[in-house]
């Protein structure tokens, strides 16, 4: 079983107000490393908008990756 460890440099992931999607929120990642990639999917929430003459807030599954 792997043993996972508590980034000291946390929040990793923060709201992004340049993305739509994750403006509002960004949490419950996961995190794998593929060779030579981190990959991340995670929760995230938009702001207050109109979607089918409703205003609300979406929630969506995102992904992120980094070198390291």
């Amino acid at each position: 079983m792997p043993k996972l460890n508590r980034s000291f440099e946390n929040p990793i992931l923060v709201p992004d107000s340049k993305n739509k999607w994750d403006s509002e929120a960004s949490f419950n990642s996961s995190v794998w490393q593929d060779p030579s990639v981190f990959r991340m999917v995670y929760r995230s929430v938009s702001p207050k908008m109109q979607y089918l003459d409703r205003e609300m807030e979406l929630s969506t599954i995102s992904y992120a990756e980094s070198p390291d």
